[in-house]
């Protein structure tokens, strides 16, 4: 009888979870949406573009969730990869949003972090200042160290608040 009612309140916990990461999901991307009808309303009457931030969305999710399974740091999720793909391909206003919104669905892979959204904002926005400057392929590269650096750094900087040690690894 006790294996039975913790396996229906952990079924309980498993459907509002789902319902509660769903309505979140839909809120973020009604917000990313009157964003860029706001301040952006060209990309979404291009269906191309409409579609492309959809599969770095969708590409950089699962990725992120391919991080969450493995025994690596959430650190290491790719929002930067996506900020500079973003800026590249339309630009940094749209990069800046889709930056936002990622960092805060890979904080809700796992379990509300505080120190990845700040880690995920901060290096997916040098990520946009970097590569908003691009005009050769070995400016993307020297992006893609700023976006590092800035990552480093604030995994130092959410270490040294929340009195963790700093370990020179890439596991959790």
């Amino acid at each position: 009888l006790l294996a039975a009612l913790e396996k229906e309140a952990a079924l309980t916990n498993k459907v509002e979870n789902t319902v509660g990461m769903a309505l979140l999901v839909a809120l973020l991307i009604v917000i990313f949406i009157f964003s860029f009808r706001r301040y952006d309303p060209k990309i979404l009457q291009d269906y191309p573009n409409l579609l492309m931030l959809g599969t770095v969305a969708v590409s950089t999710i699962a990725l992120a969730k391919a991080v969450t399974l493995s025994p690596f740091s959430s650190f290491l999720i790719p929002i930067p990869m996506a900020s500079m793909l973003t800026t590249v391909l339309l630009n940094s206003s749209a990069a800046m949003m889709m930056t936002l919104l990622l960092s805060l669905l890979a904080a809700t892979m796992v379990s509300q972090k505080f120190g990845l959204i700040v880690v995920a904002v901060l290096s997916g926005l040098a990520a946009v200042y970097a590569t908003s400057r691009v005009h050769r392929r070995s400016d993307i590269l020297k992006a893609g160290i700023w976006a590092g650096a800035a990552g480093t750094i604030g995994v130092v900087v959410i270490s040294l608040i929340s009195g963790l040690q700093i370990k020179v690894s890439v596991y959790e």
